[in-house]
């Protein structure tokens, strides 16, 4: 019962659902759907660890549920255990589960790019793809294509700073200063708390003042 009432509670009142989570899942007697609650609590509070040991428990309970596989993908990704996560993001790939925007991401951190290109391309060009695909490019030194299809991600979702703040890098690398600045200056109109964009900002404006 504790454990149910920490699942009703869990987008209420996080504090107290974890409380009534953590009871259950410390006893070592617990159904996987609660382990799966619990894990997912603890990763929306950033307790990356915490969360993959219980999605990991509610796993073993539960091997073959995608989704709990998926979450504690996303847990051990977040915890900077990229090799285990990667290896989990494979299998759910080989059982169809649809990751491979997910995977294309994780194969970026650990910086294979050539790999993870090879993986977005195969993928629909959604805006998200688009983005991670033009910075594959980039990081591969492909400036030219990269800069064409950061331009498309735009297109396809015109008002998301992510591929704005992206856009900016790739143009400031190749010395197209005053575009990246409005481009910057438009995403802080979108969010105006968003720290990668005012810091390339500032760091674009001084470049500016500098420049002959």
């Amino acid at each position: 019962l504790l454990g149910l009432r920490g699942m009703l509670l869990f987008d209420s009142n996080p504090a107290l659902a974890e409380s009534l989570l953590a009871a259950p899942a410390e006893s070592g007697v617990v159904e996987p759907e609660f382990l799966y609650q619990y894990g997912l609590l603890l990763l929306s509070k950033e307790r990356t660890d915490q969360a993959a040991e219980a999605l990991a428990a509610a796993s073993e309970l539960k091997p073959y549920d995608l989704e709990i596989r998926e979450a504690l993908a996303a847990a051990l990704r977040r915890a900077g255990r990229l090799e285990e996560s990667e290896d989990i993001y494979r299998a759910l790939a080989s059982d169809g589960r649809d990751v491979g925007l997910q995977l294309g991401k994780l194969l970026m951190e650990r910086e294979r790019y050539d790999d993870a290109l090879e993986l977005l391309l195969g993928l629909t060009p959604t805006a998200d793809v688009l983005d991670r695909t033009a910075m594959c490019l980039f990081h591969l030194g492909r400036s030219d294509e990269a800069l064409e299809i950061e331009r498309e991600a735009l297109e396809a979702r015109p008002d998301w700073p992510v591929t704005m703040i992206n856009l900016a890098v790739i143009l400031a690398a190749r010395g197209e200063l005053e575009e990246a600045r409005d481009l910057l200056e438009r995403a802080l109109v979108i969010d105006p708390n968003n720290a990668a964009a005012s810091i390339n900002l500032e760091r674009l404006r001084k470049a500016l003042e500098e420049r002959p």
